[in-house]
C-alpha cells in the first residue's frame, strides 16, 4: 500500500481525514502548486511535517497520513515526469500564473519537487482520484 503524506494545518487534515461512515473531504481543485491545481502528497513524512509547521506553526500544524490501496491505486492513470519535466512544467506555469489553474486528463501527476529532487510528490487532480482518497480504500490518519 502506497503511503503518503501530506503537511497541513490540524483543523484541516482533521476534516479531510473524515471517519470510517462518511469518508474523507479532500478536494482535488482547490490546491495548486509545481504541477498546477490539485491535491498534493509526497513520499517523505519529515518533509511533510516541516511544510506543515511552515504553514501553520507548530501548534497548528498536522500532517495527513494516507495508506492507500496498493491495487486500487495504481488503476489510476498517471502521468510521470523526469526532474527536468517537472522543472519545465514548474517555470511554465510560473511564467504563465496557472499554478492554480493547470489539469490533466490524468488522474495523478507524479514527480520530484522541484526544490528537492530526492523527494517524490504526486498531484491528484480527477474526480477518479478524489473519489479513492476519500473512500474506503484509503485510511486516513492525523498525526
Amino acid at each position: 500500500m502506497p503511503m503518503l503524506y501530506h503537511g497541513t494545518s490540524r483543523t484541516f487534515a482533521t476534516a479531510m481525514a473524515g471517519t470510517p461512515a462518511t469518508g474523507g473531504t479532500i478536494d482535488v481543485t482547490l490546491g495548486r502548486g509545481e504541477f498546477g491545481r490539485g491535491f498534493y502528497t509526497q513520499s517523505s513524512s519529515g518533509n511533510a511535517y516541516r511544510r506543515g509547521q511552515s504553514l501553520h506553526g507548530s501548534n497548528h500544524s498536522a500532517m495527513l497520513v494516507l495508506d492507500i490501496d496498493d491495487a486500487a491505486y495504481h488503476g489510476l492513470n498517471f502521468q510521470r515526469l523526469t526532474l527536468n519535466m517537472a522543472q519545465m512544467l514548474d517555470a511554465s506555469l510560473r511564467n504563465n500564473h496557472t499554478q492554480g489553474t493547470y489539469t490533466t486528463n490524468h488522474d495523478v501527476i507524479v514527480g520530484r519537487l522541484v526544490g528537492q529532487a530526492k523527494i517524490e510528490q504526486q498531484k491528484f487532480q480527477m474526480v477518479n482520484a478524489q473519489t479513492l482518497l476519500n473512500g474506503a480504500q484509503t485510511q486516513r490518519t492525523v498525526e
